[in-house]
């Protein structure tokens, strides 16, 4: 329908997979699906896994397993475009009905402009709420989407359609016959349409009424506001939700829907009223009534087209190709962009808003190559001045020290840089300042180790417990110290990371041989093997005795008058 041609579902797969998507198989079905991890229906209206798959139905449907560049590409009207760029011809959008501008507003606060840059709705009265036709429902089983009631099956339907997922609510059921966006407080719930009451963490984005949260923005609607065969009047929502928050709710409340993952992906920015435009058409091409009373389109700013320097020269260096500036310019129109001519070869293009993917240069590149297809760029091994390698100072200052630490009889160790705190409670560290980790995979891997110390003493511990009782090892490793607020520059990074030695001894050493012991590590002999590695970078050392825990004898180090490290003897 929105590419008229006669094109075999074989055909269409062949041409997509040149131009970069995936076509996972072909199967018997009424429509195109999509998969990409999504798990739940469609969008926000559904709260089951369907389980169905592509069954029913006549036709083919294609299974696509689509890269997140490809955002365009999860809808229907998306993949139309692509086959008419790779195969030629022009795509047919699907008919809307747009609504009259002397409608009068329906009431919507925004309290979240940047997380929430538009909010549209349209209001609909003498809605007859009902199964949808037996197409439509063969269409959505095809897609993996399960048939509810015909108002919900729209919005679903326009979403695979266009890719702007659309939410309806049951006007009555609103508080107050209002909308707001904000952040959820602390204390909050929400029943959501799986029908489970969830507690809302503070601070993600939900849409309210008068008097409580109604929605997950971008995720799943909530029960309490539900379309029902009862429902007359409807507010269909078409919004643009900031990808980072939706994918910080989805996870938040562990709710995966194809609404939240086409938003995480980006959704066109100018697309919100076309799509409701095309619900009410449907809605009324399918005889479920409807006559449009109120409108809101809400917008923080207007989305502007992007414009991009491109160079073809450019571009043939950075593919290895030499393709004409016309034929770079046939494919980017084909796309749907507009191009101007700049000074001498180089191009402006614009654009379009649905895809957000393209904001560089190289970006281009790649459409570029995409379309004329991978497989004819030619492989050749770059060209280029040989250069001597080298080791960098810090490569060879490691070298240095592990040279000289192994002619010394100790063994490397590679231990984690993640340490628990309960360890560094153990060893004596606790309370000193370390940076931890937000979303730790277990108690014992919490915290980014200041010290290596605790490493290497759980390294220690661990050949005592096995009856080794005589280690002697090293580790050259990064340590990470937190930097202050005050400390952090331009949003700078939160911990500041300093390579270390680190040396621990256990029971004898050196070993002799197998009938005669060395002598038992002392504090003096740790002193002997500082030297020694002092003495590899030509420097002296001084010790200054100090009380230090967990060290029963301990020195700080100097070199030069600064403060480089401490040795120390540990309880027997």
């Amino acid at each position: 329908e929105y590419y008229p041609t006669r094109m075999s579902a074989a055909e269409a797969a062949a041409a997509l997979t040149v131009a970069g998507v995936a076509v996972e198989g072909i199967g018997e079905g009424a429509g195109i699906g999509e998969t990409g991890g999504t798990g739940t229906g469609a969008g926000e209206e559904t709260g089951e896994e369907t389980g169905e798959g592509a069954k029913g139905g006549n036709g083919a449907v294609l299974e696509l397993e689509l890269t997140p560049n490809l955002a365009h590409c999860l809808s229907l009207n998306g993949l139309a475009g692509e086959l008419a760029a790779i195969c030629g011809g022009k795509t047919k959008l699907p008919r809307g009905i747009p609504w009259q501008d002397h409608l009068p507003s329906f009431p919507v606060t925004l309290g979240e402009a940047e997380l929430c840059p538009r909010y549209a709705c349209v209001v609909l009265e003498g809605i007859e709420a009902g199964p949808s036709p037996d197409w439509m429902q063969a269409r959505l089983r095809a897609a993996g989407v399960r048939p509810i009631v015909n108002v919900v099956d729209v919005t679903n339907y326009c979403m695979l359609e266009l890719g702007q997922p659309l939410h309806a609510f049951d006007r009555e059921r609103l508080e107050g016959g209002k909308i707001g966006v904000r952040l959820s407080r602390a204390g909050e719930r929400l029943t959501t349409l799986d029908g489970v009451e969830r507690n809302l963490p503070d601070g993600l984005l939900v849409i309210t009424d008068a008097v409580r949260p109604v929605a997950l923005a971008g995720v799943m609607g909530g029960e309490d506001s539900a379309v029902t065969d009862d429902t007359r009047s409807i507010v269909l929502e078409s919004a643009l939700f900031a990808p980072g928050m939706v994918r910080r709710a989805s996870r938040a409340v562990g709710l995966f829907t194809d609404a939240a993952h086409r938003f995480e992906r980006g959704v066109d920015p100018a697309g919100q009223r076309r799509a409701l435009e095309r619900a009410v058409a449907v809605l009324s091409e399918i005889g479920a009534g409807g006559r449009v009373v109120a409108v809101a389109d809400v917008r923080a700013a207007r989305e502007e087209p992007r414009r991009i320097l491109f160079r073809p020269e450019r571009v043939n260096g950075l593919l290895g190709t030499a393709l004409a500036p016309e034929r770079m310019e046939e494919i980017l129109i084909s796309l749907g962009m507009a191009v101007e001519r700049g000074e001498g070869e180089e191009r402006w293009v614009t654009v379009p808003t649905f895809r957000p993917d393209l904001s560089l240069e190289v970006d281009l590149a790649e459409e570029v190559a995409r379309l004329h297809g991978y497989e004819r760029i030619p492989a050749r091994l770059p060209v280029g001045p040989i250069t001597l390698g080298a080791l960098s100072p810090r490569q060879k200052g490691r070298r240095t020290a592990r040279e000289s630490l192994e002619a010394a009889g100790l063994r490397e160790v590679l231990t984690f840089s993640l340490v628990g705190e309960k360890f560094l409670t153990r060893t004596g560290l606790a309370g000193s300042p370390v940076v931890s980790l937000a979303n730790p995979l277990v108690e014992e891997e919490s915290v980014l180790r200041s010290s290596l110390l605790p490493s290497l003493l759980e390294v220690l511990a661990t050949n005592a417990s096995r009856k080794v009782g005589d280690v002697a090892i090293y580790e050259v490793a990064p340590v990470f110290e937190p930097v202050t607020e005050r400390g952090r520059e331009g949003g700078g990074v939160p911990a500041r990371e300093e390579e270390r030695v680190g040396i621990a001894l256990l029971g004898d050493f050196p070993r002799r041989d197998w009938h005669r012991r060395g002598e038992g590590a002392t504090f003096f002999t740790l002193k002997g093997l500082v030297e020694t590695l002092l003495a590899a970078f030509g420097l002296e050392g001084e010790y200054l005795p100090v009380e230090e825990r967990p060290f029963t004898v301990a020195a700080h180090i100097l070199v030069a008058g600064n403060d480089v490290g401490v040795l120390g003897q540990l309880e027997p």
